[in-house]
């Protein structure tokens, strides 16, 4: 049987995630999202080195949003700490295709030019 669970996360390398939220249009910060409540445990998980945990829930984060970057980034690192090289390569690929210009498209391409161990 598949584990599955619904998350939305930032990459790693973007804390605190506990901190309040500010809504869309600007209001007043508001306790956070379910999503993103979920997206700190995957964190969580990955701080705690409980990678396989980590790994399933930012799979499925991004089977449920193929377009969400953030989603292949976490990926691709959870899957290196497993050891699951060529699994990684795919999401280094992926998040630079989502996100070519974004916050940590340089650290994706270090990791993909191996100059990251």
């Amino acid at each position: 049987m598949r584990e599955t669970a619904a998350v939305i996360t930032a990459p790693l390398l973007e804390r605190p995630l506990s901190m309040p939220c500010t809504d869309v249009t600007g209001g007043e910060p508001s306790a956070p999202s379910p999503l993103r409540a979920s997206a700190e445990v995957a964190n969580i998980l990955h701080d705690r080195d409980d990678y396989q945990a980590a790994f399933i829930l930012f799979r499925d984060a991004a089977t449920l949003d193929p377009e969400f970057a953030d989603a292949h980034f976490n990926l691709a690192l959870t899957c290196e700490q497993l050891r699951r090289v060529e699994e990684a390569l795919r999401y280094w690929r992926r998040y630079l295709a989502l996100d070519p210009a974004g916050d940590w498209a340089a650290i994706a391409r270090e990791h993909l030019a191996g100059s990251v161990p």
